[in-house]
């Protein structure tokens, strides 16, 4: 058998209570609605014009109808239609004059779920149903009546067939008042049938649990027994109302089995016999006990409200007497003041002035008033001045400026006065002698210009000893690395392995000077692409590996399964400030474990928060050493410079590269027990995983040797890359400047140059222009350069080089550039 599909029409202006609406309704699992929707009366009149509905939810308060003629419109149409209304709290007498005309129910908006909904619309159908069968069992028993009473001379038989009819009838009677009586349990309200005696006959379990009693207890009891004795004067009103067959709503307290009580909303209805005699009462009860302490709180905070109000204009009466005292010692002050304070009409008179402003014009304050101040300026100043104030009466804002009257400098500003209308009819004139602050400004001015100069040099400086340290840094590794491939005792490889260690120990020594002296200089920069983290940390571990296993070390990693594949960051940063921290844990730790860890947590917006930590069980670090521990040239203890070695510049750059980042660094630490670092990111998580970024053009050459032109002012670093190229099996010419490079490219057939940037006459950077201007794109030129700044070789490429290798030059590093050439 079918469901029965319920449809309803709701007449609801408000779409986030329609919307509820619809929402507790779908969520039903007893029965199935249809829903139509109308914000308007005239539109929901117009549907229940057109269509068929079985209940109509209907709001008191739409914008073409209020209150209860809302309710009447409604009825006229559909007289025999169930109507539920809708109200609010405020609204809620409006809603119970609408039950007495014959509404079957009233919810009270926002104190209604999508049980109570559907109870009181089954409520309505049911109660719809047993008045249509109720109707339908009384019309048709009249006409059965009418017909046996005129058949029954006809057969005593039909007579027993009627008399059964009529216990079927009484039968479905019985029902229909048993499924009524259901429906008033179901509902929210309390339900009080009472004798002419006004006794308890009949109460719902709802109205019996309002007072903390069952319903099967109550009855028999009179209702002033539950009834507060400060109340029972309208109670008895209530009695006298009703035996005379007059309805009777108000306000009471009800006495509740724990002792207290509650509020309740009473709508009393007589009950009268077929004489149209009292007869009994049927009472609707409402709990109102949480509304009436709101209104209560409300009379409480509106009783605040009026103190304060009474307090604050006590205080205001204080303050216009303290404002009328104080005025005179206003214009004292005024006076006293060392600013000149000036009132002029809009053509430049002086209606009144104070004492430092008679003194600057060379007055007293009773001579000067009246004058035109512009007469007692020079002229070229008064010009000026006119123009400023008419400016400030044609913008109607003030203006500020700055001039020098009889060798002081002034900061004036010009303040528009409105009269009531709006317009500026007078302007203030406020001026301060400046001439100190503009001395001042000017030492200022110039030591801020010394300075950026001294800023400028030191960066210049630090570039310049990067080149002049790395170029002779590039002869001892290369000629180590060329000396480590040739036949070499067990001695000299020991020897020569302690050369190349120390010499990048330098070269890691200036690197980090020359990050610091960025930093300082606020040129540090960050990328934004896509990476992989996990190969990341891969690379860096791999890195200490050897050197953890030699001081006997287990070195380990945890990575946290849900961190995404790829990340957008700058990978080079983050290695390098797990480089620095991978770096002090193993220098620190004699002994045990350094153990790095990664967690995520995923963020809105698809970022990630990145926790990385560096943990160790080294020498750790003091509470006294912690505050220092980040600051430039410093480490945890002074004896550790000379034990384990270091610029004390690590950490430095660490925390402003994480900063860079927009992230978080600090360290825990017990003396004796080891350290741990953290590192917090927020990285935003790469749609797609990073592929390898080629910033520097490579092509193949057929065949294995290669022509090269070296172009090297230094006479070491010439003599060492020629010996790398010639031990890699290629021919090679040389330059000793970049104008006798670009000579030889242009005589010469070279498949590559390698060309210094920096060189006497003609510097790598012109003789690149030069060569690609008079060659079209031949032959491929990789840079040579000492420095490790990414400006430096982004404008070797934009130079028009193909390539670049940073000093010092490592035989692999030339093996692997070369090939991809």
């Amino acid at each position: 058998m079918d469901e029965k599909i319920i449809k309803l029409l709701l007449i609801e202006d408000n779409p986030g209570d329609a919307r509820l609406i619809k929402e507790m309704l779908a969520e039903s699992r007893i029965t199935r609605f249809e829903l139509r929707h109308a914000n308007l009366i005239q539109t929901g009149l117009d549907d229940l014009f057109e269509k068929k509905f079985d209940v109509v939810l209907l709001d008191l308060s739409l914008p073409d109808s209020h209150g209860i003629e809302t309710f009447n419109k409604v009825r006229s149409h559909v007289p025999l239609m169930p109507i539920i209304v809708l109200t609010s709290l405020d609204d809620e007498l409006l809603a119970i004059e609408a039950a007495q005309r014959g509404a079957q129910d009233y919810l009270v908006k926002g104190h209604v779920d999508g049980n109570l909904l559907i109870r009181s619309i089954l409520y309505a159908m049911e109660r719809k149903h047993a008045e249509e069968a109720l109707r339908r069992a009384h019309d048709e028993m009249e006409q059965r009546v009418m017909e046996r009473t005129a058949q029954l001379s006809l057969s005593y038989d039909l007579l027993l067939k009627e008399i059964e009819e009529r216990k079927h009838a009484e039968k479905a009677l019985q029902k229909s008042e048993f499924r009524y009586r259901t429906i008033v349990e179901m509902t929210n309200e309390g339900i009080w049938s009472l004798d002419r005696d006004f006794r308890i006959v009949f109460i719902n379990g709802k109205g019996a649990e309002m007072l903390g009693y069952r319903s099967e207890e109550m009855p028999g009891r009179r209702i002033t027994d539950f009834v507060l004795e400060d109340d029972l004067a309208d109670h008895q009103g209530m009695i006298q109302a009703l035996s005379h067959g007059t309805s009777k709503s108000f306000e009471g307290r009800y006495r509740h089995r724990n002792g207290g009580s509650k509020w309740m909303l009473v709508s009393a209805t007589p009950l009268l016999n077929g004489n149209n005699c009292f007869a009994g009462s049927i009472i609707m009860v409402t709990d109102i006990t949480e509304r009436k302490a709101y209104e209560a709180e409300i009379l409480e905070l509106n009783s605040e409200l009026e103190q304060r109000v009474q307090e604050r204009t006590e205080e205001l009466s204080k303050a216009n007497k303290a404002l009328k005292e104080s005025e005179e010692t206003a214009r004292a002050i005024i006076n006293a003041a060392t600013e000149s304070l000036m009132l002029t009409d809009c053509e430049g008179t002086i209606l009144t002035l104070n004492k430092s402003a008679a003194e600057r014009l060379c007055g007293t304050i009773g001579d000067l008033k009246g004058t035109n101040s512009y007469c007692l300026i020079p002229q070229d100043l008064a010009i000026n001045r006119k123009k400023f104030a008419e400016e400030v009466m044609r913008t109607c804002k003030p203006l500020h400026f700055e001039d020098m009257l009889q060798g002081i400098w002034l900061e004036n500003s010009i303040y528009p006065v409105f009269n009531e209308l709006g317009s500026v009819t007078r302007l203030a004139i406020y001026s301060v002698d400046i001439t100190e602050r503009k001395r001042v400004n000017d030492e200022l001015r110039k030591a801020k210009e010394s300075a950026e100069s001294a800023a400028r040099l030191k960066a210049e400086f630090t570039a310049n000893m990067s080149h002049e340290i790395r170029t002779p840094m590039n002869g001892i590794i290369g000629m180590v690395s060329l000396l480590m491939d040739d036949s070499a005792t067990p001695e000299q490889m020991e020897a020569l392995e302690t050369i190349k260690t120390s010499s990048y120990a330098l070269l890691d020594i200036v690197n980090d000077i020359l990050d610091f002296s960025k930093i300082e200089q606020g040129k540090m920069k960050v990328e934004n692409c896509p990476f992989h983290l996990r190969d990341l940390i891969e690379a860096t571990i791999s890195t200490f590996a050897f050197g953890a296993r030699n001081k006997g070390l287990h070195l380990s990693k945890v990575v946290s399964d849900d961190l995404p594949e790829a990340l957008m960051g700058d990978q080079v940063r983050i290695r390098q400030i797990l480089l620095n921290l991978l770096g002090n844990a193993i220098k620190f730790t004699e002994n045990g474990e350094v153990k790095i860890s990664v967690s995520s947590f995923q963020k809105d917006d698809g970022y990630w928060e990145v926790l990385l930590s560096v943990e160790d069980t080294g020498i750790g670090i003091s509470p006294e050493a912690m505050s220092k521990l980040f600051s430039p040239f410093t480490q945890a203890e002074s004896s550790t410079t000379r034990r384990f070695g270091g610029t004390g510049l690590g950490l430095t750059i660490s925390r402003s590269l994480v900063e860079l980042m927009e992230g978080k660094i600090w360290a825990e630490s017990s003396p004796g027990e080891g350290s741990t670092f953290y590192v917090l990111l927020n990285l935003k998580e790469a749609s797609l995983a990073p592929q390898e970024i080629i910033s520097v053009q490579k092509v193949t050459v057929q065949g294995k040797m290669l022509k090269v032109l070296l172009a090297e002012d230094n006479m070491v670093n010439q003599q060492v890359i020629l010996k790398m190229l010639r031990r890699l099996g290629h021919e090679a010419d040389s330059a000793v400047d970049g104008k006798a490079a670009v000579e030889a490219a242009i005589n010469g057939k070279y498949d590559l140059i390698l060309m210094d940037v920096q060189m006497p006459v003609m510097d790598g950077l012109e003789a690149t222009r030069h060569i690609r201007r008079l060659l079209a794109g031949r032959p491929k030129i990789i840079a040579l350069t000492a420095s490790a700044l990414k400006e430096d070789r982004e404008r070797c490429l934009q130079a028009g080089m193909n390539d670049f290798l940073s000093k010092p030059i490592r035989l692999q590093d030339l093996k692997v550039a070369l090939e991809a050439i």
